[in-house]
């Protein structure tokens, strides 16, 4: 891109507002844009330029991919589909969620 970035976590947020316009959503992975707390970054800086936050995993453990859920719930991010299917590549593994009819249901904290 034209400022050497690769990747959302080298971004600084100030001063980048300009750049946002047109932009309806972000696709956030947490693990690849800095952890949690970048990504809670990212996602209020998306609700102050109403811009959807969407998280996706990018192949973690079925723990990580419902604390992406919770988190998503956490900070009301209920008005879009998440990208947190990988877990269905985690067979036979234990998970803390159901899916059921696209919808992923928390069963234990």
């Amino acid at each position: 891109n034209s400022q050497g970035l690769s990747s959302l976590s080298e971004l600084n947020l100030q001063g980048v507002s300009s750049l946002m316009q047109g932009v309806s959503s972000l696709i956030l992975k947490p693990a690849l844009n800095g952890g949690i707390v970048q990504t809670i970054k990212l996602i209020e800086f998306a609700k102050t330029h109403n811009i959807s936050a969407v998280l996706s995993s990018a192949f973690e453990s079925n723990y990580a991919i419902s604390q992406y859920a919770k988190l998503a719930n956490e900070l009301e991010l209920t008005n879009t589909f998440h990208g947190l299917d990988t877990w269905k590549w985690n067979a036979g593994v234990p998970r803390e969620f159901e899916v059921l009819n696209g919808q992923m249901r928390i069963t234990k904290c």
